[in-house]
């Protein structure tokens, strides 16, 4: 593709501010921000400095990060984006581009190329010995590293394996630009930590990547590769520990996310899909050159059975934030996306009392345009109960979902990860609980939901703000 829609061009990424030039095709004058990142708390992991390589995975997550927020998809075509980045080997990473290029369409569909040339500054601190006295983690032989979100699954995923390994220790490992989600990752960790049973067992680190660039900009509010992100700053934190392992707590329901029915487009998110984390398995392992492992336990798991562990932990987990739309109000968790419909579904579900406040009903009445992904969710399980219902539940599934379920079997089962057969009955069970466990809730849910409902198209206090996911 060779229409270029956005052009960026990084500086050596330092300590402090770093300059962006951005170029979009649409406007004649280039415009400028600048980013940072506050990557010296990495060696409180073990002291330890980050290798060059890991230096230059992180530089890259902070380039996919604001390159993303700041390139807005069309609605009828794919944007072409192109990033220059210096980096300590660019060579190594430029072998890689076709694999990165690849993964990136695979969240994003848009394209993506990159020139990376030499890094010409001074390592950042980071990189560097020190003769600061720093107060490392206190390192137990048995840790395990996932990333902390600050959202249910992530604490009830965190749970589970602190009730189902009684020995193992975790280290979590949080990152963003946003000020409310820092500050919730923050509090769902020290809630936990609080608890006879997590106590001394849990490590946290935030990494925080910043811009500069506040609402001067319009934002891309979908992030598609938000996950790539995520996953490549748990993976180098992991790496700069000598751990080359990174676990995410994510139901199956999430990681997979069917299309709702006339699909989502190009918001269908992917983050922790099956097939996302196989792909950016092979592109870190490439970049290393060693295997490295990134695991969902949860895969064949409803939000429902990794809520039951949280039965009588109501501090953290309302505490957590699922919610798609942040909102600038009282009640900052819409009640009304697709993930907040989830998170009450599977809290019902689990025989747990929902004590969180959301805009719709607590905050607001409701309208009628408020059910539009509760109906959407319906038919969902309508379509779900019908192809599993059936003599051939997987074939059926699979003609539903063609777009989705054969590749997740092929693709996993090729990476040695299931055998075929057994990955085929694990997602019918799956969805099979999925779909009853809704129809068990639906009726509760739905009164819950259209409380007070108002018919008129604008509420009497007018619309509020969504919140922009960047400050």
């Amino acid at each position: 593709m060779n229409i270029i829609d956005y052009e960026f061009a990084f500086d050596d990424i330092n300590d402090g501010y770093s300059k962006v030039n951005l170029a979009k095709k649409s406007e004649s004058d280039p415009i400028s921000f600048d980013v940072s990142v506050g990557d010296s708390s990495i060696r409180l992991l073990k002291g330890n400095n980050l290798s060059s390589l890991q230096a230059d995975l992180l530089d890259l997550a902070i380039a996919i990060n604001f390159v993303d927020k700041l390139s807005l998809p069309k609605k009828l075509r794919s944007i072409h984006v192109h990033v220059s980045l210096p980096l300590r080997h660019p060579e190594i990473f430029e072998l890689n581009s076709k694999m990165l290029q690849d993964l990136l369409y695979w969240y994003t569909e848009d394209y993506w190329s990159f020139h990376f040339q030499s890094r010409k500054s001074l390592p950042r601190e980071s990189e560097c010995s020190s003769s600061k006295n720093f107060d490392f983690y206190d390192f137990p032989e048995i840790v395990e590293f996932a990333l902390w979100s600050g959202g249910l699954d992530s604490l009830a995923g965190l749970q589970t394996r602190l009730v189902d390994d009684k020995k193992k220790n975790f280290v979590l490992i949080g990152t963003g630009s946003n000020s409310i989600m820092r500050k919730t990752q923050q509090q769902v960790f020290h809630a936990l930590s609080s608890f006879p049973h997590a106590s001394g067992r849990l490590r946290f680190l935030h990494i925080p990547i910043e811009a500069n660039y506040g609402d001067r900009y319009p934002h891309n509010q979908s992030h598609r590769a938000r996950g790539i992100v995520f996953l490549l700053i748990g993976a180098l934190s992991a790496l700069s520990a000598g751990y080359k392992q990174l676990n995410v707590h994510e139901t199956g329901i999430g990681a997979i996310n069917l299309p709702l029915p006339g699909g989502v487009g190009r918001d269908h998110s992917k983050a922790v899909h099956p097939i996302s984390l196989i792909k950016m398995e092979k592109f870190i392992s490439n970049v290393i050159e060693e295997e490295f492992v990134i695991c969902n336990p949860f895969l064949f798991s409803t939000k429902a059975e990794m809520c039951r562990s949280l039965e009588g932990y109501s501090y953290p987990t309302f505490e957590t934030i699922s919610c798609d739309r942040l909102h600038r109000e009282k009640y900052i968790q819409c009640g009304y996306c697709s993930s907040c419909i989830l998170r009450r579904q599977a809290l019902a579900s689990a025989g747990i009392k929902d004590q969180t406040k959301y805009v719709i009903p607590h905050g607001k009445r409701a309208e009628s345009k408020h059910l539009a992904y509760w109906n959407l969710m319906n038919q969902q399980i309508v379509v779900l109960e019908k192809a599993l219902d059936s003599s051939d539940p997987y074939d059926n599934l699979c003609m539903a979902y063609i777009n989705d379920i054969p590749d997740i079997v092929s693709d996993v089962a090729d990476n040695a990860v299931h055998d075929e057969g057994v990955l085929k009955e694990r997602l019918i069970q799956l969805y099979k609980k999925y779909v009853q466990e809704w129809q068990n809730v639906a009726e509760i849910l739905f009164s819950e939901m259209t409380l007070n409902i108002k018919d008129s198209y604008f509420l009497e206090d007018g619309k509020w703000q969504q919140m922009h996911l960047i400050n």
